[in-house]
């Protein structure tokens, strides 16, 4: 058998190399790196996963927190006390009469009225018909917007009583009728 030339040898040789490297390159290199590509997408979803996770996991800290702190709230002397809004009405009225017989007055007639959605309150009102001074009913009106549980006038009626009756022993009495509201938290669904 006869040898090749030199030239040739050596272009063989380094045809032999290339394709050797060829090799190594898509059966190795290629692989390992769509590999490591793959691998590098998993962890940053699992990054991102992690991430979700943590912050998550910091909200639940601060739904017990907001849990606690709204337990507090509806516990708190801000709002009216009782089960259902029959018993705050009827807690608001006796509320009311308090105040007002500190004053020396007496409430003649007193009806719950219709509660109303504020926000994230139900507000449970009364109205309250009684006679008065004029300073016995500044004195009211003070107390009930000045004590907890906060109290609110929605609306005020006065009359002189010796305007509608003639009659001047009564100059000065006032006939009132005052709504109140008193806050309570909403029940949520």
């Amino acid at each position: 058998m006869r040898a090749l030339a030199r030239p040739i040898r050596q272009l063989a040789a380094v045809l032999l190399l290339l394709l050797a490297a060829a090799l190594v390159w898509f059966l190795g290199v290629v692989p390992l790196s769509a590999h490591f590509d793959r691998m590098r997408e998993e962890i940053e979803t699992a990054r991102s996963t992690l991430g979700r996770f943590s912050a998550v996991a910091a909200l639940q800290d601060r739904v017990a927190e907001t849990q606690r702190a709204g337990r507090a709230a509806t516990s708190s002397a801000a709002y009216l006390k009782g089960e259902g809004d029959q018993i705050k009405s009827a807690n608001l009225q006796t509320l009311l009469s308090n105040i007002a017989g500190e004053n020396g007055v007496r409430l003649s007639s007193t009806r719950a009225l219709t509660p109303l959605e504020r926000n994230d309150l139900r507000l449970i009102g009364v109205r309250v018909q009684f006679t008065a001074h004029i300073e016995q009913l500044r004195e009211i009106l003070y107390a009930v917007e000045s004590k907890q549980p906060f109290l609110f006038v929605d609306g005020l009626q006065v009359h002189t009583v010796s305007a509608m009756a003639h009659d001047p022993e009564h100059a000065g009495i006032l006939d009132v009728r005052l709504d109140v509201y008193g806050a309570a938290p909403r029940k949520r669904a």
